[in-house]
């Protein structure tokens, strides 16, 4: 199994914690239960985020994940993660792909194009979005990371 994460509101809370800056860098911390799933040896993880590179992996550094993932790879954009996602499933062809992430209109939509099963973690301050079309409506939804360790179970 191969599981392509988002970093921002997926694996921590962005939106209240970083957003306007309410806490320093140092002092954000990740979702409960994503570090038990990541650190978890029976799928791969990958990284996929847009943003700017070094704070990036400032934040990975700082929520103590940056060696949970076989590849992090930093966009530059939203619509870059789609050539991202591609060059993955290119590079580990696993049937049991998923794309974890809380945007349908990105990381949602991006992972259905390609046929990837995806996993909506509807928080944040996209978590009101609505699906435009069939790729934007993901096979599950979830509002608590620690969620995602039931599903990936049952799988």
């Amino acid at each position: 199994m191969l599981l392509i994460f988002d970093l921002d509101d997926t694996l921590y809370d962005c939106s209240d914690q970083l957003q306007e800056q309410k806490l320093p860098l140092n002092e954000i911390k990740a979702f409960l239960g994503a570090k038990e799933i990541l650190n978890r040896q029976d799928f791969k993880k990958i990284l996929v985020s847009a943003g700017e590179t070094e704070f990036q992996h400032q934040k990975l550094a700082a929520l103590g994940l940056k060696d949970c993932f076989a590849e992090i790879h930093i966009c530059s954009t939203n619509e870059e993660k789609k050539q991202c996602f591609q060059k993955i499933v290119q590079d580990h062809p696993d049937p049991q792909t998923f794309v974890v992430g809380n945007r349908l209109d990105s990381e949602i939509r991006y992972g259905k194009e390609l046929g990837l099963r995806t996993i909506y973690l509807k928080h944040g301050k996209y978590k009101d979005l609505r699906a435009k079309d069939r790729y934007e409506i993901p096979d599950y939804t979830i509002t608590k990371l620690k969620q995602l360790e039931q599903l990936l179970c049952k799988q």
